[in-house]
């Protein structure tokens, strides 16, 4: 991202990382620590060792697909095409992953 919006805050870790999370990849051990010292309501994250790891922290953990779902909910994207551009990046989730928030949106909207 060159540029970013001006509500997002970029942040940096100012502490050593937790050593007990030197299994993860950095940047998920970054957000777990960073998560934890803003004592967010939430942590996105995707990958399953991550979630896990986070949820061990005592993180509340969401994924991507869900927050795409809430925004949908608030009227903010259409689900289905948002659902469609990001299977066109590197994001990878199980096929049936994406039609069970679809349904649960659909169902919903009945």
């Amino acid at each position: 991202m060159a540029t970013h919006p001006e509500w997002l805050e970029v942040r940096t870790v100012s502490v050593p990382l937790d050593a007990s999370l030197a299994f993860l990849d950095v940047g998920e051990r970054e957000a777990i620590h960073l998560a934890t010292e803003l004592e967010a309501d939430a942590l996105i994250i995707d990958e399953p060792a991550g979630r896990e790891a986070a949820k061990q922290q005592g993180l509340r953990v969401i994924g991507t697909l869900r927050v795409l779902y809430d925004a949908a909910e608030a009227g903010l994207c259409n689900l289905e095409q948002a659902y469609e551009r990001l299977q066109q990046t590197t994001f990878r989730a199980h096929p049936d992953l994406y039609r069970a928030f679809l349904d649960m949106y659909s169902q919903r909207r009945e």
